[in-house]
């Protein structure tokens, strides 16, 4: 069944957000990370704007074009100019709502997109006088890369291979045709290719360029890329592209929506990031695709930082972090992929003495001493994941004393089955992956009179007694897996010792910071051969992984006891006071787990919109200098300032921003749908509605004037409650049917 959003209103909030330069920005494409120009992309195809005076450029790169233990590729550059036409002038515009770049420059105007699924470039151009153009296709070169190019026919194609044994894509292709001029002039050489045409004043021409990687086991790109230019043989098979595009984007759009009052700065600020970071994601990440990358699916070159990777210790899940609350829960289905692809190779380096002895040496000796580990065949069945993998199942084989790089990389699989409630998935995919991460635990936990400890780097390269991240990863796959269990009748021995393992395990450590009880990054840390007391509970530099308790470990949330949120509170609070919002790591993070901690909303939101102010560029991604793609994950905290779910229960608006908001099917645990209007001069909820997808019990914390009736207007019985341990916390409680809407107010 359809929620129908009104699109006009979609339309009018996120045309805002349109970007605009007045000058090309050749700065902004000379970087290793996302360029700052005008981005296109269907998740697969990734293009941005190298636009000059008198030129119209994009480069494309692809989201499998990897090479083996290497980095994401490269692929080449379009560029249509004038060959006599002036030079002058420059217009450039982003328009997020429809997905196109348009660029106006001397005599020409161009407007480009990229289809859906179809990995087609389509360039319309247009000129208000008669105009020779030049096309040009051009590989970007680096080292050792054999590069090649090709007229065929009308057509001018340009090629660019790896170089490296097993490398997951062998070559790729940009291959472009003209549709509606003579082609002339043809030109091939050295990996670069030319045509020239006629274009017309008042007329159309379209250039359509069709991007192709092959893997190794594939068929030639050269041929996929030729056969899909074959099906483009007029201007109206070109229509028929761009109805297609327009209607995929409407439908993104449609997803989900919300709207702050935001004649407050700060609030225009937030809100401007979250619709610039849902155009990342959508652009960005493809059910049908690989997922992105530290930089998304964007390479000006070929030397990446990190290569580009999926780095596990946060920086790969927490992209995907707000993807299934905006009501996109399939966006979470390359990451769920690409850690499901790396299992087999998982299984094999737990299978590896060689790769166990990359941890701290005196604790591997002891577990091979005792017998914990074996020398012939190390962990059999466990699964050893390093920080960084890639696409296909390859990483880096850094494993940086952690453990958890498995067990932290299920959040999106849990994630997904949580928002969807998709039993088959949970069964075949979640369930069978969480067995394999515990298995470790089997062998590589210690026991004394007070439970099980846990021994592990608390950060990269440390080594510690009970690392909070490591702990409260292991507690997310303990729950879920005894969980999945129990509501599936299976493996009772193995849930009995899950459970033992589960309550044996420490509590999330804590320390003193200005007098203050916080969340620790360990119990004790290894300094010089010896256990000692941790001498910075929280990093020197403001890294808030202690708080990863909350995202991804959902050990703590809004609805913790009051001692405990009182924890989290204090713990947010030093990091507010260590002026740690602006910490590299911690923009997709830390506003989340304030907001989930119920912290100072003042406080959050004037820093998250300093943060964004001081670190937005003109394409609206978020570049702190050093990272990339994760910051699209901020948009969980926005999500979440309007509507989360902890503890079975929801909240309708959690942060009193003291502005007018809405949102509409934002998407919570249970697979619920909802939709809220608040009221800031009334300071109350003036309407909400949830749809319920797959039917079943909801619980809403209770507010003012609430009253529960079907979508026909009928009453519905509801129980109110008090939620276990927090007196304050009282909820309505009523069963769903599947596909039905009900009215809270």
């Amino acid at each position: 069944m359809e929620l129908n959003i009104d699109y006009n209103k979609i339309k009018e909030i996120v045309s805002q957000y349109n970007c605009e330069w007045h000058a090309p920005d050749k700065s902004g494409t000379e970087t290793s990370r996302i360029p700052a120009t005008a981005l296109l992309g269907n998740g697969d195809v990734g293009a941005f704007s190298r636009s000059d005076y008198g030129t119209v450029a994009f480069s494309f790169s692809k989201s499998n074009f990897w090479e083996h233990r290497g980095s994401t590729l490269a692929i080449g550059t379009l560029s249509v100019c004038a060959v006599d036409g002036r030079k002058t002038g420059f217009y450039e515009c982003q328009d997020i709502l429809n997905a196109r770049v348009v660029t106006e420059t001397g005599s020409i105007r161009a407007e480009s997109l990229i289809v859906k699924d179809k990995n087609l470039f389509i360039m319309k151009l247009f000129s208000d006088k008669d105009v020779r153009i030049r096309l040009s296709l051009e590989t970007h070169k680096s080292s050792n890369r054999p590069v090649s190019s090709a007229l065929n026919f009308d057509r001018i194609i340009i090629q660019k291979q790896t170089v490296f044994s097993g490398s997951h894509t062998k070559a790729a292709v940009l291959a472009a045709s003209v549709i509606g001029a003579q082609v002339g002039n043809l030109f091939s050489s050295d990996g670069s290719a030319s045509a020239e045409f006629d274009l017309l004043e008042g007329d159309e021409v379209c250039i359509a360029v069709a991007v192709c990687c092959g893997r190794p086991d594939s068929s030639d790109p050269y041929s996929r890329a030729v056969f899909a230019l074959d099906k483009i043989k007029s201007l109206s098979n070109v229509d028929s592209l761009e109805k297609e595009h327009s209607a995929h984007w409407r439908e993104y759009w449609s997803a989900s929506c919300i709207n702050l009052d935001t004649a407050d700065e700060k609030i225009n600020s937030i809100q401007k990031y979250y619709y610039g970071a849902q155009y990342l994601l959508g652009s960005g990440v493809s059910e049908n695709a690989c997922a992105p990358g530290l930089y998304g699916i964007w390479h000006a070159d070929d030397n990446p930082p990190w290569k580009s990777d999926y780095h596990l210790n946060y920086n790969f899940i927490s992209a995907f972090y707000g993807c299934a609350s905006s009501n996109r829960p399939n966006q979470l289905v390359p990451a769920c992929v690409a850690i499901r692809d790396y299992v087999p190779k998982g299984e094999s380096n737990a299978s590896d003495i060689n790769e166990w002895k990359k941890f701290e040496n005196s604790f591997i000796d002891k577990l091979i001493s005792e017998g914990r580990i074996s020398e012939n065949n190390g962990i059999p069945g466990a699964v050893l994941f390093p920080v960084g993998i890639a696409p296909y199942g390859t990483a880096d084989a850094s494993y940086w004393n952690e453990t958890m790089n498995a067990a932290y990389s299920a959040f999106p699989m849990v994630e997904y089955y949580h928002s969807t409630m998709d039993e088959s998935f949970r069964r075949q995919i979640l369930y069978p992956y969480l067995k394999s991460v515990l298995v470790l635990l089997d062998y590589w936990l210690e026991e004394d009179e007070n439970g099980y400890i846990l021994y592990a780097g608390y950060n990269e390269g440390s080594w510690s007694k009970n690392p909070a991240v490591e702990l409260a990863a292991y507690k997310m796959c303990l729950r879920e897996a005894i969980s999945s269990a129990v509501e599936n009748g299976v493996d009772e021995e193995l849930c009995e010792k899950w459970r033992k393992y589960l309550d044996g395990l420490a509590t999330q450590p804590t320390g003193i910071v200005n007098g203050k009880t916080v969340l620790s990054l360990a119990q004790e840390e290894y300094i010089d051969g010896k256990f000692v007391p941790m001498q910075n509970c929280i990093p020197d530099d403001g890294n808030a992984i202690p708080l990863d308790c909350v995202i991804p470990g959902g050990v703590y949330g809004y609805y913790s006891s009051k001692e405990d949120l009182s924890l989290l509170q204090n713990t947010v609070e030093a990091f507010d006071k260590a002026d740690a919002w602006e910490n590299i790591n911690n923009f997709p993070r830390l506003f989340a787990y304030a907001v989930n901690s119920g912290y100072n909303t003042k406080n959050t939101v004037d820093a998250f919109a300093r943060v964004i102010d001081s670190s937005i560029k003109p394409n609206l991604t978020i570049d702190d200098g050093v990272h990339g793609f994760e910051k699209a994950g901020a948009v969980r905290a926005v999500n979440d300032m309007l509507l989360l779910s902890d503890r079975g229960v929801i909240k309708l608006f959690p942060a009193d921003l003291g502005v007018d908001a809405s949102f509409e099917n934002l998407r919570t645990y249970g697979a619920f749908l909802v939709s809220a209007k608040y009221s800031a001069d009334e300071g109350r909820i003036t309407s909400a509605e949830i749809y319920s997808e797959t039917g079943g019990l909801v619980r809403v914390a209770k507010e003012e004037g609430m009253n529960i009736t079907d979508s026909d207007g009928n009453p519905v019985f509801f129980n109110t409650g008090t939620l276990e341990g927090r007196d304050d916390v009282r909820y309505v409680e009523f069963g769903t049917l599947a596909e039905k809407t009900y009215n809270l107010f």
